[in-house]
């Protein structure tokens, strides 16, 4: 399976949903998708997906980051307001949670990093979609399948784990 079918695949199955029944971004000025003074923020890009951002246009920028997994560097995507939402990476589709996979285990567990910034860190697990919670879930297990997500989660989780909880 290519890089493009596996990213079809796991956005298919993702599609539509959201942590809320409405986009949550409305609720908070879509603080995740804002710069920080003059710090840009971006996402981690899961293993391969920058295939599906090429020829994307002017509204995506994508660099190497100072994360590696698998002796590789983990590129990073940067976006210019507003993005096209259906064109959004996983980190993004999936945000504020994030897979934590460690001895074997995958949790689908809110992002640490997330605590400043998105107010749906704070919120109660009944708040969330459960068919969220479902998809998300079922979307990393299918990731597992392939040895380089296996290794790219569990390199995420060791950031995780550095993160003040």
């Amino acid at each position: 399976m290519t890089y493009q079918e596996i990213y079809r695949q796991a956005y298919r199955i993702l599609n539509h949903t959201t942590p809320l029944e409405v986009d949550c971004g409305q609720l908070c000025g879509a603080r995740c998708c804002q710069s920080e003074g003059e710090e840009e923020s971006g996402m981690y890009l899961f293993p391969g997906e920058e295939v599906m951002f090429r020829g994307a246009g002017d509204w995506v920028r994508i660099e190497d980051s100072d994360f590696v997994s698998g002796r590789k560097s983990v590129p990073i995507l940067f976006c210019r307001q507003p993005c096209p939402r259906e064109l959004r990476p996983l980190a993004c589709r999936i945000f504020p949670f994030i897979p934590y996979f460690k001895n074997g285990t995958l949790e689908i567990i809110k992002d640490p990093r997330a605590r400043g910034m998105c107010p749906l860190f704070w919120a109660e697990e009944e708040q969330f979609s459960a068919q969220f919670r479902k998809k998300t879930e079922y979307m990393c297990r299918f990731l597992l399948r392939f040895p380089v997500f296996r290794q790219y989660f569990a390199d995420l989780t060791e950031i995780l784990d550095s993160c003040v909880l």
